[in-house]
Order: structure tokens, then sequence, then C-alpha cells
């Protein structure tokens, strides 16, 4: 595609499309950083294997009873037996999943949130995942930042194709757009290096 022909719209949906994939990549690494923390700590604390086992045989041989007394027992109470098996199997994971909730929380919200755990190793891997995560999420900030200044520069431009050449003279990589022109001069400066929208 020219860019003499490419709509607003065009440059609008691929800086969306851009910033979606980098704070996406954002999201896994700050999972990946979580997990690799907490799951140690969590598998040695959270032990409830045994339960987890009898919650369902429990549930097997109650549901034993509804097949055998299918009528004789209440829809109610087949309803609970039926949500006792998945909660329960599952338990040790919702619990970890859970806990991994609250150090997430924590951890983009520092100044909003508290954890307190009564596993003090948790709590002093929630405490330093805040620091060690604070650099992913400034660069999420970022993101948002360098999207809405790159919106700002596509709305002030008459039409797609001087908005293409006012990004592409910011330094934005248009080429997935097609037609870039490299040798433009730069006009106006951005708060945030759009290099942020290719990292890898």
């Amino acid at each position: 595609m020219e860019h003499k022909k490419v709509l607003k719209q065009t440059l609008y949906g691929f800086v969306e499309k851009k910033v979606k994939f980098q704070k996406d990549e954002v999201h896994k690494d700050i999972n990946t950083l979580i997990n690799t923390t907490v799951d140690p700590i969590l598998n040695d604390w959270i032990q409830v294997d045994k339960f987890e086992l009898d919650g369902s045989k429990l549930a097997d041989h109650l549901t034993e009873v509804i097949e055998k007394y299918p009528s004789a027992v209440p829809w109610d109470v087949k309803n609970a037996i039926r949500n006792l098996n998945g909660p329960i199997s599952s338990l040790g994971k919702t619990m970890k999943d859970h806990i991994k909730g609250i150090i997430r929380t924590y951890t983009e919200y520092p100044n909003d949130s508290r954890v307190e755990f009564r596993n003090k190793e948790l709590g002093i891997a929630a405490q330093q995942l805040q620091k060690d995560a604070a650099p992913y999420y400034q660069k999420l900030s970022d993101l948002v930042t360098l999207q809405n200044e790159l919106y700002r520069v596509i709305a002030n431009e008459a039409n797609g194709a001087k908005a293409y050449k006012a990004l592409v003279a910011l330094g934005v990589d248009l080429s997935e757009v097609e037609d870039a022109n490299p040798s433009l001069p730069a006009v106006t400066k951005l708060s945030v290096d759009p290099a942020l929208l290719a990292q890898g």
C-alpha cells in the first residue's frame, strides 16, 4: 500500500495492535517472574493433596447415592454435590492462584495495596517482587503514554498520508504498514521512545 493512500483508521489500528502485542509480552514476563519466584514457596507451603483426594472421594460416593436414589435426593443437594467435586479436587491450585493474584495486585499497585502472609518467606518474596516488577509496570505505563501521544499525532494531521509522514518523522517503524520513507525529518518529539513498539 502506498503511504499516500493510508487511512488514519489504518494507522490507529496499527498503533493499537503494536501496543497490545507489547503489553501482552510484558504481562507474560510479569507472570513468569511471579510464578518463578512464588511457585516453589507455595508448593512447599500449601499441602492439601489429602484434602483434595478425600473431597474427591466424598463427591464420588455422594454421586453414587444420587445415581442410586435419584428421586429421593432434592435438587439443591444434587447441585451441591456436583459443585463439590470441582472446587475440592483443585483446591491447591485455586489457593495458589488466589495468592498469586494478591501478589500481582500488590506488585502492580504498591501504594494502594498491602500484603500480609503467615508464611514469612512468601511475604519477603512479595516485597522483592514489588521491586523486581516495577520496570515491567513502568514499561506498561510508557506504552499507554506512547499510544496516546501517537494517537494525538494521527488526530492532528489532515489525512492519513500526513499522519503517516508525521509518525515516520518521529521514528515510528511503519514498515508493516508498508512504503516507509526513512528520510523524513523529525517534526516534534515524543516523551517515550517509539522503538518500544518494536521490542520483542
